[in-house]
């Protein structure tokens, strides 16, 4: 990874969302009375210096690097550092924060790569991009809603988003290394690294979703 390249992560804050696990899980340890404070109070996102959460030192330090650009969504933001971050970055709608209009579908058209290093492939963000393109018994939208700047002065905002699941990634990354040795593997050091080209794994993926998810 030298200059001329460009690297992107998925910080996720998940703090900037009223629905996020974390979120959630800390106003429901404390009195229901104090929930509509506890949201009031919550800090709108802020792409300069929201933190990340869950997702470990490598995404946080990334994050603070000189040069790196971070996307607008309040949960599912993106970061990227080289000659492409400004296009990675620069569209990324509330109700679409994996979709057609994201990072991912950036990631897509500019033949990227996903490096898994250390990492299970049930991690592998890009694949909710094909979860949009994708159709299945039960496929829907969930409600969310969270503080972010609007003008500079923080507005809750509520939106609608895909009701996305993890849960057969790691098939359908197996399966598609499989059917296209296309995934390469080796290791970073100590950590097991795999690498995989985003366009056709996509591609794959939506069809894989289409045909093997049930209700």
């Amino acid at each position: 990874m030298g200059p001329p390249s460009t690297t992107s992560r998925s910080p996720e804050t998940g703090s900037g969302r009223a629905s996020s696990d974390e979120t959630r899980s800390t106003v429901q340890e404390t009195p229901p009375q104090w929930w509509p404070t506890i949201r009031e109070n919550l800090p709108a996102y802020d792409p300069r210096v929201t933190p990340t959460r869950t997702m470990g030192a490598v995404a946080e330090l990334f994050r603070t690097l000189p040069g790196t650009l971070r996307s607008a969504h309040p949960h599912r933001s993106v970061s990227a550092n080289g000659p492409l971050a400004e296009t990675i970055t620069a569209v990324h709608d509330l109700d679409c924060p994996s979709g057609e209009r994201s990072p991912m579908r950036a990631l897509y058209d500019a033949d990227g790569q996903v490096l898994l290093l250390g990492a299970s492939p049930a991690k592998t963000t890009v694949l909710h991009l094909a979860e949009h393109r994708a159709d299945w018994p039960g496929k829907h939208l969930d409600s969310n809603a969270g503080p972010v700047l609007v003008d500079g002065k923080r507005t809750w905002v509520t939106y609608q988003e895909l009701a996305v699941q993890d849960e057969d990634f790691v098939d359908v990354v197996e399966a598609f290394a499989r059917e296209t040795g296309l995934m390469r593997i080796g290791a970073v050091g100590e950590a097991p690294a795999r690498l995989l080209p985003v366009r056709p794994l996509v591609d794959y993926a939506a069809a894989w979703f289409t045909t093997h998810r049930a209700a």
